[in-house]
């Protein structure tokens, strides 16, 4: 039996503004190591050292950010013209309302 912790650093893109986006995860992890394993089962346990790079590498990959952020407030990108808006603004006009919502809209302000 192998418990304890992995811990890695980790970079990746930003989903909303494709910037680079870091961080670091730990991954606690417990398992079970054995002579005739089941690959889908355990882990195999080969002479008489331990190979944990395979054990370590799921651990972290389970841990990774499905969508990474650069930062929780990321404002992510123009949709008009790929300006990044963690920078400033840009000069576009604000986008108008899609006209098949319009009736969806309308019942928004109703409701208060």
């Amino acid at each position: 039996m192998v418990s304890g912790a992995v811990t890695a650093p980790w970079e990746a893109e930003c989903r909303r503004c494709l910037g680079p986006a870091q961080g670091g995860l730990e991954a606690r992890v417990r398992e079970l190591f054995e002579p005739d394993a089941d690959l889908e089962e355990t882990y195999r346990l080969g002479g008489e050292q331990l190979d944990l790079e395979p054990l370590a590498r799921d651990a972290v990959l389970l841990e990774l950010p499905l969508a990474a952020l650069c930062s929780e407030g990321c404002l992510g990108l123009c949709p008009t013209c790929g300006a990044n808006l963690n920078g400033g603004g840009c000069a576009c006009p604000p986008a108008s309302a899609d006209p098949r919502w319009a009736a969806l809209d309308s019942l928004r302000g109703q409701g208060e």
